[in-house]
């Protein structure tokens, strides 16, 4: 049974009267508060802000700084690039625990009642108007509402979640002003009778955002008529729902998103009041190879899928960026999606032939369908012209980023391991071509570090790389990587 207290009590322990957007600011000021100021440490702690969204250090201190300005939020950039994510992230950092006015049909804060300052920011709804406000007359003859005291006002701890706090709208011509405001349901009004029951309201997007947040994505492609209504509760917190007289709460932090394209699509009053934070794919290795981890935690890939083909996978994709991303029919194959989607459908094709691991040739084949899956042609003629960009674009990168990775596999070992010494190479290489000849012992005697020193030290250093490792051991893993580095025939100068 839900504990039903007073809002005197609340009052009593500090409870503040604020808006979501303040909330969040100053949840934020909290945390970096307690962040140790250290350089070195700095775009850790924005990260750890934003655990789900890979992005420049300068993206997430603007974005952190839209946040503590308190505005309302418009995040630009092309498609797949990790909008959505960090719009899930910011929903992570709201405080979920709060209070809200008993039996409440909007989860009305107290201090909308009881506090007159608060009240005039954030009005409230006509079901606690009606219940706990009491008319009086003033020295000037007119009405005006009195406030009963704080400890008449029942309140209830809630927790934020969707539909009570937060809501989501995905923008499109079919969303219309109802979805927004709500409607009073009429059958039930005239069953009821009273037209302040919250019995009678059916809560749209803005009423359910109430107290929390509200997710728009591609605000671009909502109609006039849909966003002059976001644009009312952006400036008055309250929203009219249809065939109602009354205005409702609708106080939350609106954090949206739309691609370049529909940027033109957004009114200007509206976009007035959104802070516009542009944010763009990352071109960092590193940073790429974390998108694809966090998209894998949770699932093992039924394939060893090798360090070499994630490698080429990044640096084929983040050079499509540099050659494409101004293409509005290309730009979306450089997405974050494609970096994920090419290792799903290279496995694909691994298992379809009954294998442990995949071939160049399903690594190809699995860069080609990901790529071709995100053309966005606008024609059958403009989907083959692109279609032929794509097949040259392999033709002429493929074989030839992935004979560079490989090459930098063995590069960074030989410098930083052996020291650049071409003669330990040399014997290194020798010793493995060795091990490899008899496959029969080769698993026995690969942990033999007394026999393969050499096998051993560069087996330590290549395979904690290979994290995709489907259900292969070392031995196997190691075998196959190699493999690969003789493939591409690294060792032709050792």
């Amino acid at each position: 049974m839900v504990e039903t207290l007073h809002a005197n009590e609340l009052i009593k322990e500090g409870y503040k009267a604020q808006t979501p957007r303040e909330i969040l600011r100053e949840e934020l000021l909290r945390k970096i508060q307690d962040f140790k100021d250290d350089e070195s440490s700095r775009e850790s702690f924005f990260q750890s802000l934003y655990p789900k969204t890979i992005l420049e250090p300068e993206y997430l201190e603007k974005i952190t700084s839209s946040i503590i300005s308190c505005g309302n939020h418009l995040v630009l950039g092309p498609p797949g690039s990790g909008k959505t994510n960090l719009i899930k992230d910011i929903w992570e950092l709201i405080p979920k625990n709060t209070f809200a006015v008993a039996d409440c049909p909007v989860h009305e804060d107290p201090m909308s009642i009881v506090s007159q300052s608060f009240s005039a920011r954030v009005p409230p709804c006509p079901f606690c108007r009606s219940e706990y406000f009491k008319k009086s007359i003033s020295k000037t003859g007119k009405n005006s509402d009195f406030i009963i005291e704080p400890s008449a006002i029942p309140v209830v701890p809630i927790t934020l979640r969707e539909g009570y706090g937060m809501a989501r709208v995905q923008g499109s011509p079919e969303v219309f002003p109802d979805n927004l405001t709500g409607t009073i349901n009429l059958h039930k009004l005239e069953k009821i009778g009273d037209p302040t029951s919250p019995l009678v309201l059916q809560p749209g997007k803005l009423i359910q955002a109430n107290r929390g947040m509200l997710i728009i994505d591609e605000i671009g492609k909502l109609t006039r008529g849909t966003q002059n209504v976001l644009l009312q509760a952006l400036q008055e917190h309250t929203v009219t729902p249809a065939k109602s007289r009354e205005s409702f709460p609708a106080s939350f932090v609106a954090v949206s998103t739309t691609n370049l394209d529909d940027l033109v699509n957004i009114n200007e009053p509206l976009n007035d009041r959104l802070n516009n934070i542009y944010i763009d794919f990352s071109q960092d290795a590193e940073k790429n190879r974390r998108i694809i981890d966090l998209a894998f935690q949770d699932t093992v890939l039924a394939v060893y899928f090798p360090i070499l083909f994630i490698n080429a996978n990044i640096k084929l994709i983040c050079i499509w960026r540099e050659q494409f991303c101004s293409v509005h029919e290309l730009v979306e194959i450089g997405s974050n999606r494609s970096l994920i989607d090419c290792i799903k459908r290279t496995e694909a094709y691994s298992l379809q032939r009954g294998c442990g691991t995949p071939s160049v040739d399903d690594f190809k084949e699995g860069m080609f369908d990901t790529m071709l899956a995100r053309i966005r042609a606008r024609s059958g003629d403009s989907f083959l012209r692109s279609k032929e960009k794509v097949q040259h674009f392999l033709d002429t990168h493929f074989e030839k980023i992935l004979q560079e990775e490989a090459k930098k596999i063995w590069c960074v070992y030989f410098q930083d391991i052996l020291h650049k010494d071409k003669s330990e190479g040399i014997r290194t290489v020798q010793e493995i071509r060795n091990a490899l000849k008899d496959a029969k012992t080769f698993d026995d005697n690969f942990s033999d570090s007394s026999r393969y020193r050499k096998l051993k030290r560069f087996s330590d250093y290549l395979l904690p790389k290979e994290t995709y490792r489907g259900n292969y051991q070392d031995p196997q893993i190691f075998q196959c990587s190699f493999g690969l580095l003789e493939q591409f025939q690294v060792f032709t100068e050792v």
